[in-house]
């Protein structure tokens, strides 16, 4: 490795760069976490040693180069006792595994602190460091008595999966090291896994996690959340100026084309600034859920339980402000699931059930909400047991009690200080919990549902939106004056020339169901006279009822700015209030507080004679269906549909053979079904052209005679020959229907619709390969600065394919040694192989002597410490690269 006379020092840490370590550790202490979680369950991957060591290692030598003290003392400590482990192919006994769990703990309060008062605090880490210490001695000693008892076997690499490690045959240097590194052509134990890293990655890890594939993100840009809610205070603003703006022009001007023109571009470029401002607080549902596995053990070890834990759907997205809110919910349904749910070990086995308990806990979006369930195989819940707790606390009395349904006897689990412990403890039995989920979620404009059977077990679904802050809304009219209703509560509009009665109740018949209908006039007492003639039906959900509103008027959809009313206005009925486009207030209407006033009980379900969902085929999916050609039916799967837009027809050009439009700044090729497939001639009288507009990397629009719905459709099986370009059949508005496979279609109709980009050549680019967010980051901005063009990679899987794929882009790599996956010295090796006119330099915090030539035999340039960034410049300077100092690439790989 190359020395400077001096030792390194620490940088200075700024306060980014500080933000940037918190983030980095809080999510490598969250990987720690759960690797330990599923050693204590038997179901580590067995790599488990070395990417603890990986992520311990990374916390140590980012600390070091911080200058937190304590942190980096309790990671290097516990990264000791797994490098004695690693070394001996020990696997960690329970005692090790609460060590490191107790060291993920304090960690974890120490850049806490980090991130609320800019410092380490005053936590004593001395204890626990002192612990660690005697377990890496005792796992030292053990070792070697072992190879007093053994003879020495020669330390050739055999084919074996890790953690099986050659004993070294020197005593370990004073800083952990890697597992012994060899020259290429006899790769080193620690990198016997690589060959299947870097066909695979961490396979292990992967299928510990669920089976998804483990990225790195880094090409992201922190950004501070108080700048985030200052955009989403503006996007609402700038939506109420545009609903404003488009009022006053059809109001005023409604015969001018350019005026018409302009409204529509400001109402696409609002709509998909809106689009991308949300996407900015979108966060993975997994921010909640990762901490599920720590409170079920943490739950079993204070309950005396067996629990496994399965988690999907972790990956979801949903608004910031949302994940804040659910956590307290979904961890009051985990705690109730393992208290009340499951079963002591001899009650489940005398029920012949499965010694371990089952919880599953799953996210998913549904029509434009987030689903979350939480399902336990336990005792279910008793609508006799719930009836007699209820009246036992005087929630309810005997009377009521023996005329509630048993589907409204399980709702009593939401009633305030309701509880079905036998004692209060520390879990439960304070008749605090699932009354909070119920009115949380009711807050957030969500429902609370529940499905249990006795002895089988319970299943609760919590159902919220997807984002508070700018939601689409219906405008109705009520005796003159306006109100919404937030579209994730309606189900269905209708209009009827007469209302039925069933014992002098008004009802709907509505696709198999008898629905309550409530005139919201007569609800919330206004005055004024409805129209004589007909009545607008607005069907909605609170929770697992369905009713009908009944209003004078459906005027139309908008999207409104959710508003807080003040606590003195708060009324069952509303949620809160938004302001129109042409200036007035209009208040937002809750089903749920509707219901309740109108006393229908919106705990109890009507019986359903038809449920169109309840069989509905795994192939089925929303389809958006037009008419092209000669009246021919045809459909697109939605989840690929960009935009939907009408250009006007003199708007697009014709060059050659070729048809495009300008659409936002840009030329849009424009393709028409008609040119491949047999379905007779375009419409040739259209004033406004319908297009379906695709994203393929580059927008391309389908020109269509007739959007006419949104279905779901359930492909037809077909015998004999289908079409190229199709994807079955469907029947939908009573016709067939060509499902259309979108791909092949433009790729016949217009093969050149992606046009490749040059990049600009450029010196002196660099590739910089590091799994830490703040080495990566900092190495990177300080290259920039020398002149130095630089791309960042976040793993050498992502760094090799990158290079794989751009051949001749890049003219030197810098990497890291300890990563996941393809680590730096199996990158090096390749790339020697591969690419051996490519400058390959490492960079690293390990400080073992012999290192650095075992990583220039591997074919590197240079081995350089992390903390002597210049020698680095230097090195890059003496193989001929050096930087322009003009502007650089920002781009990112991996």
């Amino acid at each position: 490795m190359t020395r400077s006379s001096s030792p390194p020092e620490p940088f200075e840490a700024d306060p980014e760069t500080l933000a940037l370590f918190v983030d980095e550790t809080r999510e490598g202490l969250a990987r720690v976490e759960r690797l330990l979680l599923a050693a204590e369950q038997q179901a580590a991957p067995p790599d488990m040693l070395s990417i603890l060591f990986r992520e311990l290692h990374t916390i140590k030598g980012t600390s070091a180069f911080l200058a937190l003290p304590q942190v980096l003392k309790l990671a290097h400590t516990a990264e000791d006792l797994l490098g004695e482990l690693r070394e001996l192919g020990q696997a960690p006994s329970a005692a090790h595994l609460n060590q490191l769990m107790a060291v993920v703990d304090l960690l974890r309060q120490l850049v806490q602190n980090l991130r609320e008062c800019g410092d380490e605090g005053d936590f004593d880490v001395g204890p626990l460091v002192a612990e660690l210490q005697e377990s890496a001695a005792a796992v030292s000693a053990s070792g070697e008595a072992d190879s007093f008892r053994a003879p020495t076997q020669p330390s050739a690499p055999v084919p074996a999966a890790p953690p099986a490690v050659v004993a070294p045959t020197a005593p370990p240097p004073p800083a952990p090291a890697p597992a012994p590194v060899s020259p290429p052509t006899a790769p080193p134990v620690n990198q016997r896994k690589n060959a299947a890293a870097f066909i695979g990655g961490d396979q292990g890890l992967a299928a510990m996690l669920g089976g998804d594939e483990v990225v790195p993100v880094d090409d992201t840009v922190r950004v501070p959340v108080g700048v985030l809610d200052r955009l989403m205070m503006l996007m609402g603003e700038l939506v109420l100026a545009r609903n404003q703006t488009i009022r006053l022009v059809q109001a005023q001007w409604n015969g001018e084309t350019a005026l018409a023109e302009a409204c529509n571009l400001l109402r696409q470029v609002t709509a998909e600034m809106q689009e991308q401002i949300l996407k900015t607080r979108m966060q993975p549902v997994a921010r909640v859920l990762d901490d599920l596995p720590r409170l079920v053990r943490d739950l079993c070890r204070s309950t005396g339980k067996r629990v496994a834990c399965h988690i999907e759907g972790a990956t979801i997205e949903i608004d910031k402000a949302l994940v804040e809110a659910i956590r307290d919910p979904v961890i009051h349904l985990v705690r109730n699931a393992i208290d009340h749910g499951i079963e002591v070990l001899d009650v489940r086995l005398a029920q012949r059930k499965l010694a371990s308990g089952r919880l599953n806990i799953r996210a998913r979006h549904e029509s434009g909400s987030i689903k979350i369930e939480v399902e336990d195989d336990g005792r279910g819940l008793d609508p006799q047991r719930l009836r007699d707790r209820a009246v036992e606390r005087h929630i309810i009395d005997a009377a009521e009690g023996a005329r509630l349904t048993d589907s409204e006897a399980r709702d009593l689990i939401f009633r305030p200080g309701f509880s079905t412990a036998d004692k209060v403890s520390e879990i439960s039995g304070r008749g605090v919990g699932l009354d909070v989920v119920l009115d949380r979620a009711l807050q957030l404009g969500g429902q609370v549902e529940i499905d249990s059977e006795p002895g089988q077990g319970t299943t609760v679904r919590l159902t919220l939106p997807l984002t508070l802050a700018i939601i689409p809304a219906l405008l109705v009219d009520v005796r003159g004056q306006r109100f919404a209703i937030p579209q994730n509560r309606l189900l269905d509009l209708a209009y009827l020339p007469t209302i039925e009665h069933v014992r002098d109740a008004e009802v709907y018949r509505w696709r198999g169901e008898i629905l309550p209908l409530v005139r919201l006039g007569n609800l919330l007492k206004l005055t004024g006279k409805s129209p004589s003639a007909g009545h607008s039906i607005v069907v909605v959900m609170a929770r697992q009822r369905r009713y009908g509103l009944v209003v004078d008027g459906i005027l139309d959809t908008e999207e409104i700015v959710h508003r807080s009313l003040h606590s003195q206005l708060q009324i069952l009925c509303y949620t809160g209030a938004t302001v129109l486009g042409d200036g007035s207030p209009v208040l937002i209407l809750d089903v749920q507080g509707i219901a309740t006033m109108a006393g229908i009980d919106a705990a109890i379900r009507a019986p359903r004679t038809d449920d169109p969902v309840a069989d509905k085929d795994e192939r089925t999916q929303p389809f958006v269906v037009f008419e092209s050609g000669d009246k021919a039916l045809l459909a697109v799967p939605s989840r690929m549909v960009a935009r939907l837009e009408k250009v006007p027809r003199q708007a697009i050009e014709v060059i050659g053979s070729n048809e495009m439009v300008q659409y936002h700044g840009s030329i849009l090729p424009i393709v028409r079904p008609e040119s491949v497939l047999s379905i007779g001639p375009p419409s040739p009288d259209l004033d406004e052209q319908p297009l379906v507009v695709f994203d393929f990397g580059h927008r391309v629009g389908l020109a269509v005679n007739k959007i006419l719905d949104i279905a779901d459709l359930t492909p037809a099986d077909e015998g004999g020959e289908s079409s190229p370009f199709g994807l079955g059949k469907a029947v939908t508005l009573g016709r067939t229907v060509l499902l259309l496979d979108v791909y092949q279609l433009v790729r016949k109709a217009a093969p050149g619709f992606v046009f490749e980009r040059r990049r600009e050549q450029r010196n002196s680019r660099l590739l910089v390969v590091d799994d830490s967010v703040v080495m990566r980051a900092s190495l990177s901005g300080f290259l920039r600065t020398c002149g130095f063009a630089v791309v960042e990679a976040a793993s050498g899987d992502a760094a090799l394919e990158e290079l794989r794929a751009q051949p001749g882009r890049f003219d030197g790599v810098v990497t890291d040694l300890e990563m996941a996956g393809l680590d730096g010295l199996g990158l090096v090796s390749v790339l020697k192989r591969e690419k051996p006119e490519l400058p390959t330099f490492v960079w690293t915090y390990l400080d073992d002597p012999a290192i650095a030539p075992r990583v220039l035999a591997a074919g590197a340039r240079a081995c350089v410490h992390k903390l002597r960034r210049e020698e680095l410049v230097s090195a890059l300077q003496d193989s001929g690269l050096g930087g322009g100092r003009r502007q650089t690439d920002t781009g990112r790989a991996g």
